[in-house]
């Protein structure tokens, strides 16, 4: 019974941590975007 708790528990830390890093992921990429767009690089 302990083990499929642990079981349960692992997966669902493991979901949690994979949902926050695509999250993560999209939010650097909106950040890059911005900051792209705050400061337009110079062009020659």
């Amino acid at each position: 019974m302990i083990l499929t708790y642990l079981r349960d528990l692992l997966v669902t830390v493991f979901a949690d941590c994979h949902a926050f890093g695509r999250l993560h992921a999209r939010l650097r990429r909106v950040a890059a975007l911005d900051a792209e767009a705050s400061y337009p690089t110079p062009r020659f």
